[in-house]
C-alpha cells in the first residue's frame, strides 16, 4: 500500500495519529489522502439524488471531523481547495457544482490518475472505523467512497476491496463505507 508514496502524520482520529499518503506536491502544498479509512458511514444519510456539494458526508468532513481531528496549528496548514466535480463520463451523471472545501473525497478520475494501479488503491480500515459498522472484504480491505457520482444520483462511486473504482457505485445511504479524507496542505 504505502510502498507507493511519501507518508506524513498529521491530525488524530479514533485517539490514534493519522497516517496521510502524499499523492502529489505543487510548490509549497501538498494534496493528501489518509493512508487507512479512518471512519465509516454513508456517503448521505438518506437515500436521495444529489452531488457531492449536498451529501452529509461533505459536511461531516468539513465540520466535525476537521475540528476533532486536527490541532489549532494545524487547522492552520489546512488550504481552503475548489473542489471541481466532474460528471461520472461513463454514465452521463452531472457531478454538481464546483465546491470549496477544507477537506474532500477524491473523485474517480483522481482515484484512477493519482494511483499508479489497483494495489496502491487497496487500504484497510481502522479498528475506529470498523466499529463504525465499516465493510471489510475477505481479503480484509475496505471499500472506499468517492465524491462522484455512480451511475445515476442517488448512488455515489467508490473504489473496491481490490482497489478497483467503481463508476457505477453504491447507494449515497449504503452504511459501509470507509472515509479516506484528503485535502491540501502547506508544507
Amino acid at each position: 500500500m504505502s510502498n507507493y508514496f511519501e507518508e506524513l502524520t498529521f491530525g488524530s482520529w479514533g485517539n490514534e495519529p493519522i497516517t496521510w499518503l502524499v499523492l502529489k506536491k505543487e510548490g509549497n502544498k501538498a494534496l493528501i489522502i489518509s493512508k487507512l479509512g479512518l471512519d465509516a458511514g454513508p456517503y448521505n444519510e438518506t437515500r436521495a439524488d444529489l452531488t457531492w456539494e449536498e451529501c452529509s458526508l461533505r459536511k461531516w468532513l468539513n465540520n466535525t471531523f476537521f475540528y476533532a481531528g486536527f490541532t489549532m496549528e494545524e487547522k492552520k496548514k489546512v488550504l481552503d481547495t475548489v473542489v471541481n466535480n466532474p460528471d461520472n463520463a461513463e454514465y452521463e451523471v452531472d457531478g454538481g457544482n464546483e465546491t470549496t472545501d477544507k477537506i474532500f473525497l477524491l473523485s474517480i478520475d483522481e482515484a484512477r490518475e493519482l494511483f499508479p494501479d489497483n494495489d496502491s488503491r487497496m487500504t484497510y480500515s481502522t479498528d475506529f472505523a470498523k466499529g463504525h459498522h465499516a465493510y471489510v472484504a475477505d481479503n480484509d480491505n475496505a471499500w472506499w467512497c468517492l465524491r462522484s457520482p455512480g451511475y445515476h444520483r442517488d448512488y455515489c462511486a467508490y473504489v473496491s476491496s481490490r482497489g478497483v473504482p467503481s463508476a457505477y457505485g453504491m447507494l449515497v445511504n449504503y452504511p459501509g463505507y470507509t472515509f479516506r479524507p484528503a485535502m491540501w496542505i502547506e508544507l
